[in-house]
């Protein structure tokens, strides 16, 4: 959360999932005004901002319905895992997997 003299900014960042992140900005919102220590700003206008590591299509799409401003930016390191993460389905990656599992198999781990 920013805390600006004309508005309260709610930032989620996610590196995954932003479903998530989404679904979570207007709840966040809606509980400013009930909030105790979050009254005081209950006046100013609450901007909500997704932070994304690439520019996801689905997600452009669907935030300005919910009034969801989407940003995308990432250092490095959260580059290096977001890509890996997609290795993860790519068939070299389900060979390696399916290889190690029979070989646990053999070995009596599974």
């Amino acid at each position: 959360m920013v805390i600006l003299p004309g508005a309260l900014v709610l930032v989620e960042a996610k590196i995954f999932k932003y479903m998530d992140g989404l679904a979570k900005l207007p709840v966040y919102k809606a509980l400013v005004p009930q909030t105790p220590e979050l009254m005081v700003f209950s006046k100013r206008p609450v901007l909500m901002h997704l932070l994304i590591p690439a520019p996801i299509p689905w997600v452009k799409a669907a935030a300005p319905g919910m009034g969801v401003e989407v940003y995308t930016a990432a250092p490095d390191w959260v580059l290096q895992i977001w890509e890996e993460r997609d290795k993860y389905w790519q068939p070299a990656a389900r060979l390696r997997r399916a290889d190690r599992k029979a070989l646990l198999e053999k070995l009596g781990f599974r």
